[in-house]
């Protein structure tokens, strides 16, 4: 049986202070956030798309796209078969995509809704690819 020492409490927060090492904070804030937004979310929307659709074939990717007055901002939504591969190649696909729309969208007009899907299966595809195809249509539709 252990019978506690009237200051040992004490003690043992005093030794035991974790020591604080600070870090000098930078402020960086870069936002790679891909909001609801700039998403097409809805089964509607993809039908909407696919019946009014007017398409860009490129060399990786078939995107289909229409102009829709009421968005705001354009809009991306991608579809991927289980054709295509595996779960993680399905959503490497998709990352893929997602970082070249986010760096063409300002380019983009603000009423247009994308729909991307794969060209070739089991193709290895790059950020860069997927760029040159988004600026194929950024011509077609300028």
């Amino acid at each position: 049986m252990r019978i506690s020492q009237e200051n040992e409490n004490e003690r043992r927060s005093q030794d035991h202070q974790p020591t604080s090492h600070q870090r000098p904070q930078e402020a960086v804030s870069v936002s790679k956030a891909f909001p609801k937004s700039a998403r097409v979310l809805r089964r509607a929307q993809f039908q909407g798309i696919r019946q009014q659709r007017r398409q860009h074939v490129g060399g990786n990717v078939i995107i289909e796209y229409r102009r829709q007055p009421t968005t705001n901002s354009p809009k991306l939504g991608i579809t991927v078969s289980k054709r295509y591969g595996k779960s993680h190649e399905r959503n490497r696909f998709k990352r893929v995509v997602r970082e070249a729309f986010r760096e063409l969208r300002a380019q983009f007009p603000s009423d247009v809704e994308v729909n991307v899907s794969p060209r070739n299966f089991k193709s290895l595809l790059t950020t860069f690819t997927i760029l040159n195809d988004f600026k194929g249509l950024l011509q077609k539709i300028t």
